[in-house]
């Protein structure tokens, strides 16, 4: 098992990973984060992925560094989305990548990181390192008789 980064907008291999997780959303897709990374230039995609021993994706975390003079400089996965679940399998998946985005962090001297899981929020909770958006659904029922 391998750690690096890639640039998913323009990666094969992370398009095929996305396209076949169970956690995927349109949000870490390859076209979704083109128009992002093309309609907001201080947005820079990168993903941490893990390659298993044929060379093929095992797991991932896509994020764009976001260099604002603003807000400052910081990791999200994914700005302009409503969710962004880590695709792994395991904590130890998980474990693995968040070792190398908090060395990336570090090296960058960014100000923070933040994820927006959704069914994921378990690999996230209890790393005090970064910001994590909690989603919950409610069930809507109708009120409204037929008669």
């Amino acid at each position: 098992m391998r750690v690096r980064t890639c640039n998913p907008i323009h990666d094969e291999g992370w398009r095929k990973f996305v396209e076949g997780h169970q956690l995927s959303s349109i949000y870490q897709h390859p076209l979704y984060m083109e128009a992002l990374a093309r309609t907001y230039p201080h947005l820079e995609p990168l993903a941490f992925v893990i390659m298993d021993d044929n060379d093929n994706y095992a797991a991932g975390i896509p994020f764009f560094l976001v260099k604002s003079w603003l807000t400052g400089r910081r990791l999200v996965s994914l700005p302009f989305s409503s969710y962004s679940d880590p695709l792994v399998k395991s904590d130890q998946e998980f474990q693995s990548l968040f070792k190398e985005v908090l060395r990336f962090n570090s090296e960058n001297h960014l100000d923070y990181i933040k994820f927006k899981p959704l069914k994921g929020i378990g690999f996230i909770e209890g790393n005090t390192l970064l910001t994590a958006n909690a989603h919950h659904r409610t069930q809507s029922r109708s009120r409204c008789s037929s008669g």
